[in-house]
């Protein structure tokens, strides 16, 4: 349920005090739908609570070039007003952010805090600092798969089209430990 998994991330970073959003999607491919519905739900839910929300894709760039993709992102992290409370599409790409902010020098969570999805441990874990991350249900969506396809064996038709599974939770971890204060002065005390 891409709509409940960019709700809980929204709500996280509106609770910590945030004011400013941002969600960082990938470049649209035919097999990436969730990520733009994930933006898009995102991005309504922060409107919902009465402020703005900035959103990229970039652009499709092979392997080689990985590097011109990271600086087209860290350009756009450096002319985000800061601090910004972020969504990224998934755990991968949050890594992606977390390495463009250590290379312009934004300190992670205070400009950009960042929640990512998927919730894979060794990712979330290895990062610095730790990436927070909505736990989607994979192993749910797992076993509602494999239900659907045996009923599908046995000849039954499906009764719905598409099965949307909640998320399970939102794990906090460093990359989001701050609450967002304006004034300089008041953040450092």
């Amino acid at each position: 349920d891409n709509r409940a998994i960019a709700r809980l991330a929204a709500e996280h970073l509106i609770d910590l005090g945030f004011r400013r959003f941002a969600f960082c999607s990938e470049p649209p491919t035919r097999s990436n739908g969730w990520a733009q519905e994930r933006a898009d739900a995102f991005g309504e839910c922060i409107a919902e609570a009465g402020f703005p929300c900035e959103v990229y894709a970039g652009r499709f760039s092979p392997a080689r070039q990985w590097r011109k993709a990271q600086d087209a992102l860290q350009g756009w992290l450096e002319r985000l007003e800061k601090p910004v409370g972020m969504m990224a599409c998934n755990d991968a790409r949050a890594r992606h952010v977390l390495q463009a902010c250590r290379v312009a020098r934004l300190r992670v969570p205070d400009d950009v805090a960042i929640v990512g999805v998927d919730n894979d441990d060794v990712m979330c874990e290895l990062t610095q600092p730790p990436l927070s991350s909505v736990e989607q249900g994979a192993m749910r969506v797992g076993y509602e798969a494999a239900a659907l396809l045996d009923d599908m064996m046995a000849g039954k038709l499906p009764a719905q089209q598409r099965t949307a599974v909640p998320p399970e939770r939102l794990v906090p971890r460093q990359s989001t430990d701050v609450m967002a204060v304006a004034d300089e002065d008041v953040a450092e005390s």
